[in-house]
């Protein structure tokens, strides 16, 4: 696996996926001189040193959360002499709980950066790793590749490491089989987005309850959905050509916003889109599990179909790639695990960090529980529920297997290709590395404009990318609230920091 990896790091540096961010900014360079940041004598010291670890978890905290803690404690201990502790929180509502902990001084060692690490750097929440990974984290290099780690570098250090559950996206259409079946609606010649019209005209037309196409989520618009640019983390200021493009450019003033805007909104006044798609709680998966709607965008990589799946009660869900793979800046730096601020003990957290990326019974322990009481494996390698067992009644069912350090070590869960990690490998070896690989905005000197542009994004941006608004005339009320915002300020400071980049490579 570690061959393979070298050779996705010789083309890049992940999706997913997917999370982006629009939130401001609320303090200028991080000071990480905090005395709470000062290592305990965890070599030295006869009893373990204590950490604590943010874990995430999807629908109801698992019941054998403990006795999978224990298990883990097992063998960190025997390994390096650290015990962690899990802070249980649920996914949803992880970014403002991390945020909560971290202001307020909670002990917190060990934590995915979520919303992303550019966000928690510059509230100056993040401890800096160039030091520890070269002491403690060799084997986490090693696994992760210093192509990938210098993804995470901000204001000249690493403050981030990126998680390993594959980098490369494309956007991939989302389909109900069992509608596409009942329908008659042959997917077969679908391949882009310019498909897309017939195949809406043709669903609506035949049942007309069921919404043709809808949004991933609230916090994702149709639009957004569809573009292939390098968001660079915070969608102000986008690198509009990933591959080849050295300029930074406003994403609202484009004429490609402009025309997907155009588009969803003729979808929608057609009758394709839920009328309160800029709102609703609903989601694409939900929405597909009640047979009530057909299809909409989201990212695609191998084993996508099998996690959508887990969503829908069941129901059949095909997706097709409908652009080509792209590695990111976005994918490496907005999926990572960071030491926070508030670390009690940064030399054991590297440890127990070096741990997570290298030892698979540790990375399955927290994946899957304890084989046979949680899992059991079968002939192919795959695993499953063991019998008499479902997701809705096992007692370790976490869901965020993909936020969990090194996906790469983890047992594929039946259904998927025995070899899905391989395939992942080969997907990112035929993406298109962005020309901004590697790259990370510090935006302390334009934090107020951040703030400013963000909350004039979230005024607009949902009901014009979601067709709810007239495009025309809605779009430059927008481009101008914007410019009044300051983007400007933001897109010049970018493009400074993106040319001094650039001079690097």
């Amino acid at each position: 696996m570690k061959k393979m990896m070298k050779k996705v790091i010789s083309v890049c540096c992940i999706l997913a996926i997917t999370f982006s961010t629009l939130i401001g900014c609320s303090s200028s360079t991080p000071d990480t001189t905090s005395p709470q940041s000062e290592d305990a004598p965890s070599e030295e010291s006869a009893n373990p040193s204590h950490i604590r670890m943010a874990f995430l978890y999807i629908g109801e905290e698992p019941a054998d959360l403990q006795m999978v803690q224990d298990a883990v404690n097992k063998i960190s201990i025997d390994e390096i002499n650290v015990e962690v502790e899990f802070v249980p929180i649920s996914l949803f509502q992880y970014g403002d709980q991390l945020n909560l902990m971290i202001s307020g001084g909670e002990q917190l060692d060990v934590a995915a950066a979520f919303p992303s690490l550019s966000v928690l750097y510059s509230k100056g929440q993040l401890m800096p790793l160039d030091d520890l990974i070269t002491e403690y984290g060799q084997g986490l290099a090693e696994e992760v590749g210093q192509d990938y780690l210098n993804g995470c570098r901000l204001g000249g250090e690493i403050y981030g490491i990126p998680i390993l559950c594959g980098f490369a996206y494309s956007s991939g259409l989302s389909y109900s089989v069992d509608l596409a079946e009942e329908l008659g609606i042959d997917m077969s010649n679908v391949t882009s987005l310019d498909d897309l019209d017939a195949i809406l005209a043709e669903v609506h037309e035949k049942d007309p309850d069921i919404y043709a196409i809808a949004a991933k989520s609230t916090s994702a618009s149709l639009v957004n959905q569809m573009l292939t640019c390098d968001m660079l983390s915070d969608s102000i200021g986008v690198l509009m050509d990933p591959e080849n493009g050295t300029t930074i450019e406003s994403l609202y003033e484009t004429e490609t916003y402009k025309q997907l805007a155009l588009k969803v909104r003729d979808w929608y006044e057609k009758g394709y889109i839920m009328k309160d798609q800029a709102s609703t709680s609903e989601t694409l998966l939900s929405l597909i599990a009640a047979d009530k709607a057909f299809c909409g965008i989201t990212n695609y990589t191998p084993g996508i179909e099998m996690e959508q799946m887990s969503s829908t009660n069941g129901k059949r869900v095909k997706v097709i790639p409908i652009s080509d793979p792209l590695v990111s800046s976005t994918s490496v730096s907005v999926s990572t695990m960071c030491i926070p601020i508030t670390c009690s003990d940064t030399t054991a957290a590297m440890k127990f960090l070096n741990l997570l990326y290298t030892n698979a019974e540790v990375i399955n322990l927290i994946d899957w529980g304890i084989e046979g009481v949680h899992y059991v494996k079968n002939e192919d390698g795959t695993i499953r529920y063991p019998d008499g067992v479902t997701a809705e009644t096992s007692t370790y069912n976490i869901g965020t297997q993909f936020m969990n350090a090194n996906e790469l070590l983890s047992y594929v869960w039946e259904g998927n290709d025995p070899n899905l990690w391989q395939e992942k490998v080969a997907f990112e070896e035929n993406a298109i590395a962005s020309n901004a690989l590697g790259f990370n905005f510090d935006s302390s000197s334009v934090k107020t404009q951040m703030t400013a542009v963000s909350n004039v994004i979230n005024q607009y941006e949902d009901a014009l990318g979601n067709g709810t608004v007239d495009v025309e005339s809605t779009l430059p009320q927008f481009i101008k609230a914007l410019k009044d915002a300051g983007i400007d300020d933001i897109i010049t400071e970018k493009q400074k920091q993106f040319d001094e980049f650039l001079a690097t490579k």
